[in-house]
């Protein structure tokens, strides 16, 4: 029977620790408040389908961090044998609601808000879990205002947003969203576009070859104060690509680069 508690580890973009490269070695334990790294060096992470699948979860592991990356973001995790594999829980990643014909924006925000604030928030306070939000292309949260003002509805602290560079480039400024967000901002998505706005057209990019203005990017995430994960959202490769990829956000954010080959930690 499938609980409140396993259907919040068990939702999409759950992050898992991968402090050791030992099955089921677990993370150190959370502080009663969740909280950014200290400052310091933006932290990288990649996406678990960007590594190897035919690997095992340490290798992919090991893969990372060799190319530099410092945590590793999960997707849905069903069975219980490969959540102990990989990790004890840490964050969670919430899309929270899409808006359709079926669906207005009003009953979008109400719903989504009372089945987070209901069945999902009093779990994640239990287990100092934060519910990160993500704006994506579902027609809702279209502003920076609007994304703020629904993760201030919640009143709590475990529940922020989590910023996705690329998802605004076609109707806003990422800059803008950051500087709105501010301490809201849990987790950053980075990816990139080139876009054909006369046609409604796009093609990705990657970090860099896109129409995102990555020193404005950084320039906001150093105002704000952000100094935690920023996860590639991007096509996955070989150690070498994983290498560039890695340098790319070095770079473009103008991050110190990590040693590689470390332990990685919790995204």
């Amino acid at each position: 029977m499938t609980t409140r508690r396993t259907a919040l580890k068990s939702l999409a973009g759950v992050f898992m620790a991968a402090g050791s490269t030992s099955p089921g070695t677990r993370p150190p334990a959370a502080s009663a408040q969740p909280a950014n790294p200290a400052p310091g060096a933006f932290r990288k992470a990649v996406l678990i389908s960007m590594l190897p699948k035919e690997r095992s979860y340490a290798e992919r592991f090991a893969i990372a961090g060799a190319a530099g990356f410092e945590a590793v973001e999960m997707q849905t995790i069903e069975r219980p044998d490969e959540a102990t594999e990989i990790a004890e829980a840490a964050s969670t990643l919430l899309v929270p609601a899409v808006v359709d014909p079926a669906t207005s924006y009003r009953d979008a925000w109400s719903r989504s808000q009372r089945v987070i604030r209901e069945r999902l928030l009093p779990v994640a306070t239990q287990l100092k879990v934060t519910i990160a939000v993500e704006e994506v292309w579902n027609k809702f949260l279209l502003s920076p205002i609007e994304f703020a003002r629904y993760v201030d509805e919640f009143d709590s602290p475990f529940v922020r947003a989590y910023f996705d560079v690329g998802n605004v480039v076609f109707y806003g400024y990422p800059q803008d969203w950051i500087r709105t967000l501010g301490a809201r901002i849990a987790r950053v998505h980075l990816k990139d576009f080139q876009l054909d706005r006369p046609n409604g057209r796009f093609a990705w990019k990657n970090l860099g070859e896109g129409d995102v203005d990555w020193p404005a990017v950084s320039a906001a995430l150093a105002e704000v104060g952000y100094r935690g994960y920023v996860t590639t959202e991007v096509p996955g490769g070989d150690a070498a690509y994983l290498r560039d990829l890695a340098g790319r956000i070095d770079r473009l954010l103008r991050s110190p680069p990590a040693a590689p080959g470390g332990n990685l930690g919790v995204a």
